[in-house]
Parts: C-alpha cells; sequence; structure tokens
C-alpha cells in the first residue's frame, strides 16, 4: 500500500514537473512613441488563451505560466491605437517584448456611444463630446451631472442648492422652451431615465459621458432630443486576469464665508434706537420709557450661523470586481455613500449595486444584463429656498444676535418673535426625510448572419420615493398647526416606472474597400406609469412618534380630519427609427436619420410627428495635398441641419378636458378642472451645426470651434382666458425662439518629457438667446421677469433704481422716459437689466504628472448673467427692523447732505434694480493631489495604490453678495449654500 502510494506521488510530482516545464513568461514594457514616457494601466492581453493583465505604474507587465506556443498580444489604451504582434513563447524562458504605442490623432479610433449605436469618432458628423471615467471618479458630490462642471463646452449647470443628493439645473446650449422642459434627456445603457433622479446612482461606476448636442447627434431621439441628450455608459468588464479595485475617502463639509455682514448686538440695538424701536429703543437711555436692560442685552452677542451650520462628514466606500474571457466578460460593484450637510439634520445615505455581464454564446449569438439599485436615505431642511422663518438659512441671519437659544431652565427659548430658536426647534424635534429606491436595467440579445445583425432590449426605469413629514405635537410649531394644534404627520408615496422594449436590425458593409454603409433600423415602444398617494393625519400623540398610530381619529367636531391626495396616470410613446452612415475612402462621410414619434400625450390629429437630420463630416487632413503641412496632423470640418422634438413640459392629459372632486353646500361634487386643448402639438426645433476639429505640433495641441443656430418653434406657452370660462389658462403652442453661439475647447502638452507631464484644458461658449414670436401677444409677465418679443429668456423686468436723494433721504427711480422722480410705479418697470441665464459658460483647468506625483485642478465660470438677490431687500430694509440687518443699514440716510445707498426710514423700500446684482462668478471647482506608490514596495501585492487629497468648491470669485451665485432660478431666496469640501482618500488596485 506505501509503495502504490509512494509511486503515485512521485507520477504526480513528475507530472507537476513537466507541466511547469512547458510553460513560459512574457514580460516587457510599454512606452509612448513620441515621448518615450512609459504607459500605465495599459490592458494587455494574449489572445489565444484570453490571459492578460494590466501595466503597472512604471509601465511593466509580466504574465506568467503560459502554455508554449505562439499568441497575438494585443495592447490598448485610450488615447493610443491598438498594438497587436505576434509572439512565441518557450518552455522554461522569460521573453522580454517591449511596445511601442502610438498616439490615436484626436481620439480618431475611439468608439463614441451614443445611445442606440456605436460610431468610430473620426466617422462622427454630430456635435459630441466625451468625458471619461478618469475625470469623474472621486470628486465627492452624489449626483453625477454637478462632476461635470465646466467639462464642456454649451453645457451649462448649476447646483442651486448644498443638499446633498439634490440635482442640478442643466442646459445644453441655452433654454430652448418657456414653460415647457429644456433639460435634457439622460439615456443610462441605452435606458432612458427619469430626470433629477440620480441621488440613488453610484457615479463611480461610469466609463464613460457622451453629451449630443446638434441635430446629427440627437435626431436619433426624436421628440426627446431637443434640449439635447446626455447617454452615460457604465463601466464593463474586460478578457484577462480578474481585476479588484476598492477606493475609500472621508471628508469634511464647511460653509463658505457670506460676502455681507450683519450686524452685532451693539451695531442692531444701535440701529433700533436710531429707529425707535425694538429692543435698541426699549433699552436707550433716551427713552423715558425704556424697560430694558441695555447691559444685560449686551451680554448676548450670538452668530445665528454658527448654530445652524456645521461641519459635515462624509464617507464613502467603492468595491468593484471585473474581468472574464472572450466568451464572457463581467462588472460587479457596490458602494456606500454617506454625506451630512453643512446645515444641522441635512444628510444622505446611499448604498448601491452594479452586475453588468456581456456574454458571447457561441459565434454569433450573445447575451447580456446590465443592472443597478440604489437605496437612498435622505433629510432634508424644511422651507429651504424660501424667504421663510421655518428654513434655517434665512433665520440664520434674520435672528437678532440678542436673542437667546434656551432660557434660564435650559429649555429651547420658543415663542412669539424668537426667530431663531423657533427655526432651530424644528431642526431638532420635527422630521422631513425622503427614501428612495431606484433601479435602471436593462436585459438584450443579438444573433449575427452574414452582415446582419438582429437584436432585442427589453428594459425598465423604476423609482419609488417614500416621503415623511413630522411636525413634533410638543414643539411650538406643533401647537401651531391650524387643524387642531397638536402637530401633524404627512406619509406621501410615489412610483414611476418606465418599461421598453427596443428591437433593431443592422446592417455593415464595406464594397470596393472604400465604401463602407452602416444601416440601422429600430422599433421602440415606451410606456410609463406614474402612482402617487399620500395622507396628512393631526392630533398627534407624541410617545408614539412619527407613525400613523400617533394620528387622531378626525370628526367634524374636533378639526382633525385627515387630508387624502395622490393619482394615477400613465403615458405611451412608439416611435420607428432609420439610420444610415455612409463613408467613402475613409475621408467623407454622411449620415441621414429619419423618426416618426406617436405620443399618447397629444389629440388624435397631432400625435405623430416626423423628424429628421443630415450631416457630413471631411477628413480634410487625410487629403494628399494635406501631406506637405507638417504643423497640421488632423482636420476634420462637419455640418448637420434637422428636426428635432420636445414633449416635455406638458402633462399626460392635457389634450382633453379632465375633472376632480370638490364640495357644495357641504355635498361631494365633480367639477372640471382643465379645460384640455386637443390642438395642442409638439415643440419642434430646427438645428443647424458646423464644426472643425483639428490638431497640431504632433497631436500637442488638439481642438474644437462649433457654430450652432437653433430655432425652436410651436412653443408651448399658457394662453389666458376669461374667467367667465371658469379656467384662467390653457397652454397652446405659439410663438418662436432661437438659441445660437459658437463653442470652442483646447486642450494641449505644454511640457511632455520622460518623467513630467503638463497639460492644459480650456472650453468657452456664447449663446445668445431671443425670443423671436409670442403669438398673439408679443409680451407677458412672469414674476420679475417678463417674456418679450426680442429679449431673451429670463430678462429681469423691475423698475430702475436711482439712489438715494441727499436733500430728503427719498429714493430715486427712472421712469419709463429715463426721467428721476421719487414717485414709485410698477408701470415704470423696464427690461434693462439683463438675464439670469449667463450667455457665457466655460471651464478650463490643468493636469500635472511628475514620476508618481499628479495633480490636476479644474475651474468653471459664467459670465454676463444677472440675478435678483432677494437676500438683501430684507436684510437691507428697515421695515424688517425686528430681524437682523447688514451693517450697512447703519449708514441710512438721517440728515440732508447724507451721500448713502440707503434711503430715509420714512420712505418704503420697493422691489427694484437695486437688488439685481452681477451673478459672473469664476469657481476653483476641484483641486486633486495624488502620489501612487512605487511599484518597488507593493509589486508583490498589488497592481497600483494611490493615496489623495482634494478640495471641491474651494474658492469663489463673485460680485455677487448672496449665499451662492450658482442659483437655479432668477432669483436669490436663502437657498441651501453650497459647501466647501475637503477630503482624503486612497484607491488600491489587484
Amino acid at each position: 500500500m506505501i509503495r502504490k502510494l509512494l509511486i503515485t506521488f512521485l507520477f504526480m510530482v513528475t507530472s507537476v514537473a513537466f507541466a511547469f516545464a512547458q510553460t513560459g513568461t512574457l514580460k516587457g514594457t510599454v512606452t509612448d512613441a513620441k515621448t518615450g514616457d512609459t504607459v500605465p494601466a495599459a490592458n494587455v492581453l494574449l489572445l489565444k488563451i484570453n490571459k492578460g493583465t494590466a501595466t503597472d505604474v512604471d509601465g511593466n507587465y509580466s504574465i506568467s505560466n503560459i502554455p508554449a506556443g505562439s499568441y497575438t498580444l494585443r495592447i490598448t489604451f485610450v488615447g493610443y491605437k491598438t498594438y497587436s504582434k505576434e509572439v512565441t513563447i518557450s518552455p522554461n524562458e522569460t521573453l522580454v517584448h517591449d511596445a511601442v504605442l502610438e498616439t490615436d490623432a484626436v481620439g480618431l479610433d475611439e468608439v463614441v456611444v451614443t445611445g442606440y449605436t456605436e460610431q468610430s469618432r473620426k466617422r462622427l458628423t454630430g456635435s459630441i463630446t466625451t468625458v471619461q471615467a478618469d475625470e469623474l471618479e472621486s470628486i465627492p458630490v452624489a449626483t453625477f451631472e454637478q462632476k461635470l462642471q465646466g467639462k464642456s463646452p454649451g453645457v451649462f449647470i448649476t447646483s442651486g442648492s448644498g443638499q446633498p443628493g439634490s440635482s442640478s439645473t442643466v442646459r445644453i446650449r441655452g433654454s430652448a422652451s418657456i414653460t415647457g422642459n429644456s433639460t435634457p434627456l439622460y439615456i443610462l445603457d441605452g435606458v432612458p431615465i427619469s430626470q433629477n433622479d440620480f441621488t440613488s446612482i453610484n457615479s463611480n461606476d461610469i466609463a464613460s459621458i457622451s453629451i449630443l448636442k446638434d441635430a446629427s447627434a440627437t435626431a436619433q431621439y426624436g421628440s426627446r432630443g431637443s434640449n439635447g441628450v446626455i447617454v452615460i455608459n457604465t463601466k464593463t468588464g474586460k478578457a484577462g486576469d480578474t481585476q479588484v479595485k476598492y477606493s475609500s475617502q472621508v471628508g469634511v463639509s464647511v460653509s463658505g464665508d457670506p460676502k455681507f455682514d450683519m450686524m452685532n448686538t451693539a451695531e442692531k440695538l444701535q440701529f433700533e434706537e436710531m429707529l425707535e424701536t425694538g429692543a435698541g429703543w426699549a433699552s436707550s437711555d433716551q427713552n423715558p420709557n425704556a424697560t430694558l436692560d441695555r447691559q444685560e442685552l449686551l451680554s448676548r452677542d450670538r452668530d445665528w450661523s454658527e448654530t445652524f451650520f456645521r461641519k459635515g462628514v462624509s464617507k464613502e466606500h467603492d468595491l468593484s470586481v471585473s474581468g472574464g474571457n472572450e466568451n464572457a466578460r463581467y462588472f460587479v460593484s457596490g458602494s456606500i455613500f454617506e454625506q451630512e450637510g453643512i446645515g444641522i439634520r441635512s444628510a444622505l445615505d446611499r448604498y448601491s449595486m452594479r452586475v453588468n455581464t456581456d456574454i458571447n454564446a457561441t459565434e454569433n449569438f450573445s447575451l447580456g444584463f446590465k443592472g443597478q439599485g440604489g437605496y437612498s436615505e435622505s433629510s432634508y431642511i424644511e422651507s429651504e429656498g424660501s424667504v421663510s422663518l421655518a428654513n434655517p438659512f434665512a433665520a440664520a441671519y434674520l435672528a437678532n444676535p440678542y436673542e437667546r437659544l434656551k432660557d434660564e431652565n435650559g429649555d429651547l427659548n420658543v415663542g412669539a418673535g424668537q426667530t431663531g430658536a423657533n427655526s432651530y426647534e424644528r431642526l431638532k424635534k420635527n422630521i422631513d426625510d425622503r427614501e428612495e429606491i431606484k433601479f435602471v436595467g436593462k436585459t438584450y440579445a443579438s444573433f449575427l448572419f452574414n452582415n446582419f445583425e438582429l437584436s432585442q432590449e427589453l428594459s425598465i426605469d423604476y423609482r419609488e420615493r417614500d416621503y415623511t413629514r413630522w411636525v413634533d405635537p410638543n414643539s411650538y410649531a406643533g401647537q401651531n398647526v391650524e387643524e387642531g394644534g397638536e402637530g401633524s404627520l404627512n406619509n406621501f408615496t410615489s412610483k414611476l416606472s418606465e418599461f421598453r422594449s427596443y428591437s433593431s436590425l443592422d446592417y455593415r458593409n464595406k464594397f470596393a474597400e472604400k465604401h463602407q454603409v452602416d444601416l440601422h433600423l429600430g422599433n421602440e415602444f415606451l410606456k410609463t406609469h406614474y402612482d402617487s398617494f399620500g395622507n396628512t393625519g393631526f392630533g398627534l400623540n407624541g410617545k408614539l412618534g412619527a407613525t400613523p398610530a400617533s394620528v387622531t381619529p378626525g370628526s367634524p367636531s374636533n378639526n382633525m380630519i385627515p387630508t387624502i391626495s395622490g393619482g394615477k396616470s400613465k403615458s405611451i410613446l412608439w416611435s420607428v427609427l432609420g439610420m444610415v452612415d455612409y463613408s467613402f475612402d475613409e475621408k467623407y462621410n454622411l449620415k441621414a436619420t429619419l423618426r416618426r414619434d406617436g405620443s399618447s400625450r397629444f389629440g388624435s390629429g397631432n400625435k405623430y410627428a416626423l423628424l429628421w437630420s443630415l450631416g457630413g463630416s471631411w477628413i480634410a487632413s487625410s487629403e494628399e495635398f494635406f501631406s506637405d503641412v507638417d504643423f497640421l496632423d488632423n482636420l476634420i470640418i462637419r455640418g448637420s441641419y434637422g428636426k428635432t422634438g420636445n414633449q416635455l413640459g406638458i402633462g399626460n392629459y392635457q389634450s382633453i378636458s379632465t375633472f376632480r372632486t370638490g364640495s357644495y353646500a357641504g355635498q361631494a361634487t365633480i367639477r372640471p378642472s382643465t379645460p384640455g386643448n386637443p390642438q395642442l402639438k409638439w415643440e419642434t426645433a430646427y438645428k443647424a451645426n458646423i464644426g472643425v476639429d483639428f490638431s497640431l505640433l504632433d497631436n500637442r495641441l488638439s481642438g474644437t470651434v462649433e457654430l450652432y443656430n437653433e430655432r425652436t418653434t410651436d412653443l408651448f406657452i399658457d394662453q389666458e382666458l376669461s374667467r367667465t370660462s371658469g379656467f384662467t389658462s390653457t397652454e397652446i403652442n405659439a410663438g418662436s425662439m432661437r438659441n445660437r453661439g459658437i463653442e470652442v475647447s483646447l486642450s494641449g502638452d505644454v511640457i511632455q518629457t520622460t518623467n513630467t507631464l503638463l497639460s492644459l484644458n480650456a472650453n468657452y461658449s456664447l449663446n445668445k438667446n431671443e425670443i423671436l414670436d409670442l403669438g398673439q401677444v408679443n409680451e407677458f409677465e412672469t414674476g420679475t421677469s417678463i417674456i418679450r418679443e426680442g429679449l431673451p429668456k429670463g430678462s429681469h423686468y423691475v423698475v430702475k433704481w436711482a439712489g438715494v436723494d441727499p436733500a430728503t433721504g427719498a429714493p430715486l427711480y427712472y421712469d419709463k422716459e429715463g426721467n428721476v422722480t421719487t414717485q414709485f410705479s410698477s408701470s415704470d418697470a423696464v427690461a434693462e437689466h439683463g438675464t439670469w441665464l449667463p450667455p457665457v459658460t466655460g471651464g478650463f483647468g490643468f493636469d500635472f504628472s511628475w514620476k508618481n506625483l499628479s495633480i490636476r485642478s479644474q475651474f468653471n465660470y459664467t459670465y454676463g448673467n444677472k440675478i435678483f438677490n432677494n437676500q438683501s431687500y430684507f436684510q437691507e430694509n428697515h421695515a424688517f427692523s425686528q430681524f437682523n440687518q447688514r451693517e450697512i443699514m447703519l449708514d441710512m440716510w438721517q440728515k440732508p447732505g447724507d451721500v448713502t445707498e440707503i434711503q430715509s426710514n420714512k420712505y418704503a423700500r420697493q422691489f427694484s434694480s437695486k437688488d439685481i446684482e452681477d451673478g459672473s462668478y469664476l469657481r476653483l471647482r476641484n483641486v486633486m493631489v495624488s502620489y501612487s506608490l512605487p511599484t518597488s514596495l507593493i509589486g508583490k501585492y498589488f497592481d497600483n495604490v494611490r493615496l489623495f487629497v482634494q478640495g471641491q468648491n474651494i474658492y469663489t470669485w463673485t460680485a455677487f453678495t448672496g449665499f451662492d451665485p450658482e442659483e437655479g432660478n432668477n432669483i436669490a431666496q436663502y437657498s441651501y449654500p453650497l459647501p466647501r469640501m475637503y477630503t482624503a482618500g486612497i484607491d488600491i488596485k489587484f
């Protein structure tokens, strides 16, 4: 028995030794052909056995245990041409094979994902900007669109709120609708996703983002492409060894410094003494009826901003695993993101997971799945973005510095007139929470036969939100609830689901070596469901917490009858699509798109729209007559024209009359709700674009220049109706609006040596918006703005401020004719104060690397926009002297000869252009410093270890005196300030 075991053991050892004797090792270094610099993170793969790795930070790679034989070595990296070479592995030997990669001029071999199709950049006829993953990863914000700020010309993004997880306002080449929606269409892995639902999506899973702007790029999306399209492509597995990546960072958020100074206690008491009002007059030695102790008041001097603001801690953890072979590839990731806001109570916790798989089941049949699930919990600030004392960001500056937070017993000093304590109690006792579940998933299958590919996709975009708003019955706010005076509990649930089916047939063929033809035919069906239900109960039992059990049953006698809300709606969009791409001699390209959309939102005569585009490009640098131009590496001229549409901004049933419940004499009724307009049809946009792409000086300098002209017709506009109709307005199609402008983007390598690289990038866009026609009228007012033919959208419309009369202290204004007057009249309002939509936007930055050290920065800016600062109206107004005021109010006119901008308190302060300020700004958006540990220290265990620190929203140069110039609309009303964030983290790959 022992002999048999010994023989078996010797046989196994011999077999193993023989097996190892038949293998070899391949190693080498990958470098740049022009600079000689090493290329880290390049993908290295032996095709026959699907065995591979990635180069380390020094550009080195090594693959061991390779069976003897011949293989095709393929090396790929973004920005370089694919390297392919035959290598032969000998037994028990190490083959050293160094590879030199040639740069790809302006990324012409790069594949651009446009949603329905993928296309080589050298064949593009449309305007498309691409942002890669390395420009988005690790930036410490919860939603991906904020990471795009300043990175693409023609894309204006403003945060609007610093609430963790809040969505931004995004406009591509201006605002193209008046009352309709100007938000772009978002496509995630081919799936249309609902706008402003990005809180539960992990942006670190994104591989690239393509921004589609002109008709040639967006016409494939038909009635949804008028406002531009943002195509998000997530990461997928690559054939080769399994790669594991772990990233973690922790940081802190702080509030920025305000551009104004509020009064301290001594100053506020002095101001009140001047006005003979409030505690300042009640404690004045000039007041014979003084009742308050001045010294006791002076002993209190609270900066309420320190009470309402905090240092918010953020943490993020990402783990991903990817790999596979030529037949099956996978990418799996999980993420935890936690962020406290700078306002106490505000926070976001997010948990997400992604699974992407691609399977080549046979030589001709492939299938796959891409899915992302996320869950988030958000705590919000009450009344944020409004001029309300419940808004803590208003109370932080309007509360008087001598107010007390707590009384002698240590309890919160709430009650009538206690601005700071009342708002603080709301934050501490009340609840305003949201839970969100988000799932986006797509499964696909495709079959290849000859030059044809038949594909089928099924997808779903699902979102469920649950809101809870609890007003504590034991709080001051709870005691002031009208229904019973014992708090309230509101629960509201909404569900949005969109089901999509897309069938397509592709034909690709090359004739006579010069004629490339690609044909794409598609049929798309979208069905959207929205359900919501809410209820508000009163008379709460505080001991039972924020649960339905705390609600007192309502009755006619106790004034606590709960309120109910909710609804159901659905819509359908059915489309057929055809696209033809033709290329001759890899120099001349044409693209034609035709799409027919049918929407359930419109009346029977207007359900369908035929939308189209035609584009062409010429790779001029491929012509022989350019061959002697040594400094020119690449030159492409593009042009396009087409028609796209928009149905966003109208409801699902606005083409028909609708009804709602009501009451009359105590009896339930049904009454008309909306009049309906069966003639309502699509907004349509006609878009023209000319672009030039170029690279110079051995690709050291590259850029793009584009000119565009876009005209939107059949605008959605609210038309006023006679009150005798029972309705105030109805939505119609009328008029037209134009956006035209120029976009420029440049990037260049200023320093390029073996160990050092300094790259600069910049982009600039100028957009001129003009309302051309409004149909039956030539203007109408919207708040402090006016919509008028000949003016841009968002134009301010108020009376023009002329200063203060030094003799009398009276405020001065300009009338319609430009004459100075002391009489204020709203009829003297003029539209000479600019628009809140910036005509100029852009960004710039640099990337610097020296050996293992890297520094990256990003700036963004706007220029030429004006913002109505409603904060200054309340903080520089003697009519609100019961609240704290800005220090500048101490310069108020008091006697003849005083030269000041603060009028006498004898005159009422009015809304005027005095509060319209320059909203232009330059912001240092992000700076990141990173260091990759040397391979000599980590090579035995890891592929790469990178340490980094960074700052977000570090500093802003602006003349605007409100919280932040990044307002999401035309008026600043104590929105959540944008925080500064500082984080430190680590990336590990193995």
